[in-house]
């Protein structure tokens, strides 16, 4: 066993894990060295932060995920106790997602989806920065006070996992549990979820059409073959599925130090960038609208009405300072694109949209700025530090929002309803939603 510190925490990792952790650990320093102060001009008034879980063992069992040895789960450090409620204060549902994942083992003690030591560490080192960035500055009150912020996460372990140790490196000694709300399977909207909006799981299956027949084409035809030697896949396995292969592959290298199989950094490259499009085109369309509203309309609401409230100047509404969410690399992707950002890489693990909700005194008028992983996400119409008027931002997301998600959801064309159903469950064989 190898144990540190990450800011005030003692931490214990598997041996086998050290060297990786460490480079990790060495490269979140330098980024925090290298983030500067909050501008002082402006009076920062509301902070939701949108992110996706640290490093997890993979979703898939093919493609020789059974074949490396998954070490890397031990608890890694002491967390702060959480409450974990469903939507309006009820019961932590149950999700079935998160059951079938976990009832997986590989053999080294990791579940499917579960998070690792790692992940738990870049959990934790966020919360850290969060701390020093917001706590330190006054911003968040230096105790935790449930009215000041609130956490929502998907009901899936890695994401609750992820959350809670973002509160455990922000609030380290708090007393009371916090509370995370969560949401069922079906009614959840933190990714773009096909099981919960008919009319999204329709919009998928015709992308999934589209996408059958570009293989049938063979436009990926030499990845195809040059992966397959890679991975010794069978010659009878006609596709490689670009989505999954490139999630065991990406895991392996993460948490090994060592790339799987005959894989090498080239062809990583390669799978990693039609894997992004290909995932893309599901839940982030830069050529439908509709689709990507479905995939983060509500979420973008989430957003929107939280810094709205707080531009209100209400009493109740400023008492709330920051609300995160904690979600999957689809909650990121179609957020990334309706902001307008040219997504080619696939989002890293940890990474996170900061939206900093401004006032200006002097100008009369509410600003946001956006940080994609530290480091400024330029918006159409934002000045040169970033900062856009929170009307333009509402004008660049409305044609993203939704003014009754169910309603649009429901709205199925009949001409392939007799097809919805069957095609719909063939998703996850190729494309996942971040999720199964």
């Amino acid at each position: 066993m190898i144990g540190g510190r990450l800011g005030n925490h003692a931490y214990v990792v598997g041996a086998s894990a050290g060297l990786l952790l460490a480079q990790q650990l060495a490269l979140m320093r330098e980024t925090t060295a290298e983030e500067g102060t909050l501008r002082r001009d402006l009076d920062l008034r509301f902070v939701s932060v949108v992110l996706r879980h640290g490093a997890r063992a993979p979703l898939s069992e093919n493609f020789g995920a059974h074949d490396h040895k998954w070490e890397y789960c031990g608890q890694a450090y002491h967390a702060v106790k959480t409450n974990i409620r469903g939507l309006d204060n009820t019961d932590r549902p149950v999700s079935q997602s998160d059951e079938r994942q976990t009832k997986v083992v590989f053999e080294g003690g990791c579940k499917k989806g579960q998070l690792t030591s790692v992940g738990q560490l870049q959990a934790l080192q966020l919360g850290d920065w969060l701390r020093e960035r917001y706590v330190s500055n006054g911003f968040l009150p230096p105790s935790y006070n449930a009215s000041a912020l609130e956490v929502r996460s998907t009901n899936i372990s890695r994401t609750l996992d992820t959350v809670t140790g973002v509160l455990t490196g922000l609030y380290p000694d708090a007393e009371d549990p916090i509370m995370i709300e969560t949401c069922d399977d079906r009614r959840e909207w933190l990714y773009p979820n096909h099981r919960n909006c008919k009319r999204l799981s329709q919009l998928m299956a015709q992308k999934r059409v589209t996408l059958e027949e570009s293989r049938m084409a063979g436009s990926h035809a030499a990845l195809e073959e040059k992966l397959k030697t890679a991975l010794e896949v069978p010659a009878s396995e006609r596709h490689i599925r670009f989505v999954e292969a490139y999630d065991v592959c990406k895991t392996v290298l993460f948490h090994s130090a060592r790339h799987h199989m005959k894989m090498d950094d080239g062809l990583l490259r390669e799978l990693e960038l039609v894997a992004t499009k290909q995932m893309k085109a599901f839940v982030a369309p830069e050529d439908n609208a509709e689709m990507l509203s479905l995939s983060i309309g509500k979420v973008l609401q989430d957003l929107l009405q939280g810094m709205e409230r707080a531009a209100s100047g209400e009493a109740e509404s400023a008492k709330t300072k920051m609300k995160l969410f904690s979600g999957h690399d689809t909650t990121l992707m179609p957020l990334l694109v309706a902001l307008g950002h040219e997504l080619r890489d696939w989002p890293p693990f940890m990474s996170n949209l900061i939206f900093e909700l401004y006032w200006s005194e002097r100008d009369g008028k509410h600003y946001v700025k956006i940080d994609y992983n530290k480091e400024v996400l330029r918006v159409e119409g934002c000045d040169r530090d970033g900062y856009l008027e929170l009307g333009q931002l509402n004008d660049r997301l409305r044609p993203f929002m939704l003014q009754d998600y169910s309603s649009q959801c429901s709205a199925v064309e009949a001409a392939t309803k007799e097809h919805h159903g069957s095609v719909s469950k063939k998703l996850a064989a190729g494309v996942s939603n971040g999720v199964e």
